[in-house]
């Protein structure tokens, strides 16, 4: 059994879309990552799409709920971030922000989402 690359979040998501398609030829397909696996299936699905064209189900469930509030509300209070009547939503963008700086992804290729 050959061992999960980690050398990169890219070779990593890569190695798992390869077993997923040894199961399941053709989509579509969900995937979803928790805490630092949110990134991996991030990039699991934009490879996914980039190769095949197909839209994938994308679930990312956040692994430190507290630490993102917390963070969000420091930098609203430092006047780092604008002041927002959704904190919800704020929460939800400081995670995407996490995953996009621990997943070294491209901006705009998020942006085009939100």
């Amino acid at each position: 059994v050959p061992f999960a690359p980690l050398d990169s979040i890219s070779n990593l998501a890569a190695y798992y879309v390869k077993q997923i398609r040894s199961v399941q030829t053709i989509g579509p397909y969900t995937v979803a990552g928790y805490s630092y696996g949110g990134c991996v299936a991030f990039e699991m699905v934009t490879q996914i799409e980039r190769e095949t064209n197909e839209k994938c189900n994308l679930i990312m469930l956040d692994g430190s709920p507290t630490y993102v509030s917390w963070y969000t509300e420091s930098r609203v209070s430092r006047g780092k971030s604008p002041t927002s009547k959704n904190k919800s939503r704020d929460v939800a963008y400081a995670f995407a922000y996490f995953g996009m700086v621990c997943g070294k992804l491209d901006y705009s290729m998020v942006r085009n989402f939100c």
